[in-house]
Order: C-alpha cells, then sequence, then structure tokens
C-alpha cells in the first residue's frame, strides 16, 4: 500500500509505492455524506491530534472502504490495515490529523 510523503499547493498529493518511488496522485473532492435511506452503514473518525497510526474502533461488523481526508477537506492516500471486522488502524508516515471515512 502507499504512505502519504507530503501534499502541496496544487492539490497533489506525492505518496511512495513499497518504499521504493514516488509518484503523485490526484487528490478527489471529499465524499459527502448522507444520511437516510436503506443504505450501509457508516462511521466517521476525527483525529484532532495529529499522529503516525490512527485506531479506528468503527464497529460496523464488516470490513468497510475507508476514505481518509485532512482537516481541510483533501481526500489524501494512506495505509488501511483491517485489524478485525470492527477495528481499523491507518498508517502515516509523518503525525497527521484528519478524518476516516468508512463505509
Amino acid at each position: 500500500m502507499s504512505r502519504v510523503v507530503a501534499i502541496e499547493p496544487q492539490r497533489r498529493v506525492y505518496a511512495v509505492e513499497q518504499g521504493v518511488r514516488m509518484v503523485a496522485v490526484g487528490v478527489r473532492p471529499p465524499r459527502i455524506a448522507v444520511s437516510g435511506g436503506s443504505g450501509g452503514a457508516t462511521y466517521e473518525h476525527l483525529q484532532s491530534s495529529p499522529a503516525s497510526v490512527w485506531t479506528v474502533n468503527h464497529n460496523l461488523g464488516f470490513y468497510p472502504d475507508v476514505h481518509v481526508y485532512t482537516l481541510g477537506n483533501l481526500e489524501i492516500l494512506a495505509e488501511v490495515q483491517h485489524v478485525s471486522v470492527n477495528q481499523t488502524l491507518v498508517y502515516f508516515v509523518a503525525p497527521t490529523a484528519g478524518r476516516a471515512r468508512c463505509s
């Protein structure tokens, strides 16, 4: 998986793939959560203090898709490891604050 290295002002994310080379990855606009309906369950984790590893206890009962955003609402790449159907770890190269949306 890729790890975030830097975000530059032009909204590009640089990530290291397998610790070998650097690649530029385009940034998509953040998704907007829509509540209601019979859709799947979601959980949003807020990491207000920067950390290199986020522990996300989502308690969804399945392995969710995880989208990670900066506090400025830019979607970024991070390494995601599902520990169980109720817990996910998110890894960063440098301490990062933001939010993770699990769905």
